[in-house]
């Protein structure tokens, strides 16, 4: 009988939801994505019968499909692309070596564009050649991890199914999940294991791998100056000469085999983050907000955070505070916005940026963040000058100093952002990947009905809570209702929808005392109106909202986060770029411009989208694929390299 050759898959772990640098493997290298580049130099090898591009079911993994499949079958006649857990990376790709029918598996990752194909069937060469002889071999690498020849951007494994698949049964720490391989080679492995060095230079002080920013930008200067079919061997060579290019990736760490989670605690550990923001009327709270979950999230990973500005009162303080944030207030903010709105502010004053450096020398902070249109270039510079800064923005109105600037608006082109003159390097993070979320709002939708709550009218009085079919708007313009949206749009939306619509308004505390008023007499009048103040949380309230009307702001993004679909409106200048991103991404309903629409307006929108079911699913849908509620770690990752960067340039 014929022994039948063993079967070589290679499956290529490939997602959007990168933790450093999100939707890098679609990122474009001289017209081409960076998977396109991997799969391009797969298409030569010898020694794979097939390619498995292994994603995630998460709707944000949906973008890998288009056309990939497609140029897939093109490049190779036997190959699919397998979608699975989106949490357990080691079940995710033993499902895919499954559905393939694969008995040697190669392990690869879709962020190397530059795989040498040669390496490759090298490295599986050599694993098919020894079993062949009988040898008890199930893994094999071409590195051992830190102890490499190759850089980072080259890395082959190779294992048999078996193996692999007693991995899956058997690995239980979060690190083995998550990276696949550790459980084959951790010490004490009951398997055959070994290690192939290729020959020639060592070049294992290189990074030909897309992980950051800085890695994207080295590979297309690499590809821009010796074009896309270049080798390994000659983009080795060409960055050993070129140490200016080189130079860009300075001070970047490599992820081990920890699961992210542990990797990013044992950086954040000990380390105080000091936060510059001011909230109230005028200002709104949509900057602390972004602030607070960024704050707190700093906290949970073991770090240390310090609020300081004014305004730092009511549930969110009582909720920094809860979540071991330490508060220190200013009497008056760095600005008072204008007639303009709320961007419509001077520059903070030179003493504010005095002030906010002498806290962080007092507290030895790491590092400080910034949200708020006075913390203008100047105040930046002075502030970047002592240590690493990250900025919240949403307009790009002036040269950027920050050592990190985030703007979390759905489609914000980051092109626009520009480096103010002796500025050192810096890193922009912007769109949908970015959106800050506070802890709550990350957390798991809890269905359809307000769990936890007896909702009441004005004072409270117990109500039933809603029902799975019930059909409820909710009204949420901010914390200090700019503009007094909020009672006009509560009385038009109960005139407008059907008597079977229940209305909820979550008014914050920033609101005018006479627009509280007015609204709790239409509570006590009006059975179908909910009016709920000054609420510790709000993800019980917007879960299970049919939809929900607002200002174009920071609360849009969560309300995706949780499944609702926003009909909204831009109420100052520095909303219409969440307006824009939300009607590109067909993911909200924006009626107009605040001066174009009113109150009615808005209440016939809604009514003509509860009516539409289908729309509305579609709405929810593209929603759901913006906001993966890891923002605030990728941020948090960022600041934590410039910390390092910066550690690197000092030495």
């Amino acid at each position: 009988m014929t022994r039948r050759e063993p079967r070589v898959v290679a499956v290529v772990q490939a997602r959007m939801g990168s933790s450093r640098l999100p939707g890098k493997v679609l990122a474009d290298v001289a017209g081409h994505t960076v998977l396109d580049h991997l799969l391009r130099r797969l298409a030569g090898c010898h020694t794979l019968d097939a390619v498995v591009i292994a994603t995630s079911t998460a709707p944000a993994d949906d973008a890998l499909e288009p056309g990939l499949v497609r140029w897939l079958k093109a490049a190779h006649p036997d190959v699919r692309l397998f979608r699975g857990s989106e949490s357990d990376v080691l079940a995710r790709f033993a499902g895919a070596a499954a559905a393939a029918e694969a008995d040697v598996v190669v392990r690869l990752t879709g962020d190397c564009p530059l795989i040498d194909g040669v390496e490759v069937d090298r490295v599986v060469g050599a694993f098919l050649a020894r079993r062949a002889t009988g040898e008890p071999l199930d893994f094999l690498r071409n590195q051992r991890g830190a102890e490499r020849r190759i850089p980072h951007g080259l890395d082959v494994e190779v294992m048999t199914r078996a193996a692999l698949d007693r991995a899956h049964e058997q690995a239980r720490a979060p690190g083995e999940r998550e990276h696949v391989t550790p459980w084959l080679y951790a010490p004490g492995s009951p398997l055959t294991i070994d290690h192939t060095d290729p020959v020639g230079p060592d070049w294992s002080d290189l990074r030909l791998t897309v992980d950051t920013p800085e890695d994207l930008e080295v590979i297309r200067r690499v590809v821009a100056a010796l074009g896309a079919t270049v080798t390994a061997g000659e983009a080795c060579a060409w960055l050993a000469a070129h140490p200016e290019v080189r130079a860009l990736q300075e001070g970047l760490q490599q992820r081990g085999t920890a699961s992210a989670e542990d990797t990013r605690a044992a950086r954040v550990r000990g380390k105080r983050l000091l936060a510059r923001v001011d909230a109230g009327p005028g200002i709104g709270f949509g900057h602390m907000a972004r602030v607070e979950a960024l704050a707190s999230a700093w906290v949970s990973a073991g770090g240390r955070a310090t609020l300081l500005g004014a305004g730092l009162s009511g549930p969110v303080a009582a909720r920094l505070r809860d979540q071991g944030v330490t508060l220190t207030s200013l009497e008056r903010p760095a600005a008072v916005a204008g007639p303009g709105g709320p961007d419509d502010v001077g520059d903070a004053p030179s003493a504010d940026a005095t002030l906010t450096l002498g806290h962080a020398a007092r507290l030895a902070a790491d590092v400080a963040l910034v949200d708020g249109y006075p913390f203008r270039a100047d105040w930046q510079a002075r502030v970047a000058a002592a240590l690493p800064l990250v900025a919240i923005d949403d307009l790009a109105a002036f040269p950027q100093v920050a050592d990190v600037v985030v703007n979390q608006n759905v489609g914000f082109d980051a092109a626009r952002y520009e480096r103010a003159a002796g500025a050192g390097p810096g890193r922009t993070l912007a769109g949908a990947p970015f959106v800050l979320l506070r802890s709550e709002l990350r957390a798991p939708r809890q269905g359809d009905g307000v769990a936890g709550a007896s909702p009441g009218g004005a004072d409270g009085a117990a109500r039933a809570t809603p029902g799975a079919h019930e059909r409820r708007v909710l009204v949420v313009f901010g914390g200090a209702d700019l503009g007094g949206w909020t009672l006009p749009t509560a009385r038009a939306l109960l005139a407008e929808l059907p008597a079977d619509v229940r209305v909820d308004v979550l008014l914050g505390s920033g609101a005018q005392t006479d627009t509280a008023q007015a609204l709790s007499d239409l509570a006590e009048a009006e059975p179908r109106l909910l009016l709920r103040r000054s609420l510790a949380a709000v993800a019980p309230w917007m879960d299970g909202a049919t939809l929900a009307v607002c200002a174009a702001g920071s609360t849009c993004w969560e309300l995706l986060a949780r499944g609702v679909v926003p009909v909204a409106v831009p109420l100052a200048e520095n909303q219409r770029a969440v307006a824009s991103g939300l009607a590109t991404a067909g993911a909200g309903v924006v009626p107009g411009w605040h001066e174009d629409v009113d109150a009615a307006a808005l209440a016939a929108a809604c009514a003509a989208l509860l009516e539409d079911d289908a729309r509305r699913a579609a709405l929810q849908a593209a929603g759901s694929r913006l906001i993966d509620g890891r923002g605030v770690w990728r941020v948090i990752d960022a600041a934590l390299d410039a910390i390092d960067r910066r550690g690197a340039t000092a030495r």
